[in-house]
């Protein structure tokens, strides 16, 4: 069975930044084990799997390559960009998941999406906590994830964790956040260490600031925050604190995403143009080939497809490749042509 698979990077406006996800679109959701599977085979920290509904919303469920997950900030926008890319027409899309009703509306180039708040709250700290983040002392709090409050951002930037260490500690599918003040127009910082689900460092999250953005606004005063994630990938997002919905959520995320299927759609053309710039280049310098215009249109027409199957797919395209391919075998054979016989460039390639 051929499944649609995407490759999204969210919470950036970048490639190869932010968190990249796997969103698999299903006519039904396949058995667990099997989706399990995709997701460690895909080594994302979260593969999402998206089943349309009857009334038109969609069933989604996360997979990280341990375990199934709770909830997923990031899988989740790359799901809604996903639908946008399908030209999915009705938004904001609604999402049925195991943390409730979320949904995702879209703003030009940007997504928000609407989330449970988790505040956190007071707790015991793990014995083996602080030493295996490599801190002397911290405020520590816990929703799902543990909460580390230390004082400056460096702080959290140079962190170098024992992640074997950190595995260890009973967390369930949860992970340690660690965060601090931001810096400039960032209202704070933070990173996501959550081991004991197969990730040691998750590189943008989403589902953290269900925590974070609740702890920020009570203690910066403020209801719209500006993150920061200070992973080597690194992510931005803008989180809004708000009253109770009918469905009890009350935080709002604004976040880009990327994918790599774009950049294969651009790397396709880019490569085709600069073949026909080549051969551009060997016309006006008067070099003796016969097909040039020709060539030059064929090997436009295999980068594009190229692209586009990549992207897309579709069965025109793969039409248009094959065409395009022997179109330009042919006026490759013309070129030799032209040089051994050393002949003046024709008009119309000799096919």
């Amino acid at each position: 069975m051929a499944i649609p698979y995407y490759h999204v990077d969210a919470f950036t406006g970048e490639l190869f930044a932010g968190n990249p996800a796997g969103v698999c679109i299903l006519s039904a959701f396949l058995a667990d084990s099997i989706m399990q599977k995709i997701a460690a085979e895909n080594r994302h920290s979260e593969t999402a799997f998206v089943v349309p509904r009857a009334d038109g919303d969609f069933d989604l469920r996360w997979f990280t390559p341990k375990v199934e997950d709770d909830l997923c900030g990031h899988a989740t926008l790359a799901s809604a960009y996903v639908l946008a890319l399908r030209k999915h027409n009705v938004w904001p899309v609604r999402f049925h998941t195991c943390s409730g009703m979320l949904t995702v509306a879209q703003d030009q180039d940007s997504f928000e999406m609407d989330f449970p708040a988790r505040p956190p709250q007071p707790c015991e700290t793990p014995v083996d906590l602080l030493p295996a983040l490599g801190l002397k002392a911290a405020l520590v709090m816990k929703s799902r994830d543990y909460l580390v409050v230390v004082d400056q951002a460096e702080q959290v930037r140079a962190l170098s964790p024992d992640i074997a260490a950190l595995a260890k500690l009973d967390i369930g599918i949860g992970g340690t956040i660690v965060t601090a003040p931001g810096e400039g127009d960032v209202d704070y910082v933070c990173r996501f260490f959550p081991p004991s689900v197969g990730i040691d460092e998750d590189p943008a999250t989403g589902s953290i600031h269900c925590t974070l953005a609740p702890y920020w606004a009570g203690r910066l005063g403020k209801d719209t925050l500006r993150a920061q994630q200070l992973s080597v990938r690194g992510g931005y997002m803008q989180c809004t604190i708000g009253g109770e919905s009918p469905a009890g959520h009350a935080c709002t995320f604004t976040a880009h995403a990327a994918t790599s299927i774009k950049a294969r759609v651009i790397l396709g053309t880019v490569v085709a143009l600069v073949f026909s710039l080549l051969l551009l280049y060997v016309k006006v310098t008067n070099l003796k080939v016969y097909g040039l215009a020709e060539c030059a249109f064929a090997i436009f027409s295999c980068g594009v497809s190229i692209a586009r199957m990549s992207a897309l797919f579709a069965k025109t395209d793969i039409l248009v490749f094959v065409t395009s391919l022997y179109l330009m075998i042919r006026s490759f054979d013309n070129i030799k042509k032209g040089f051994e016989e050393n002949k003046e460039p024709t008009a119309k390639g000799g096919w």
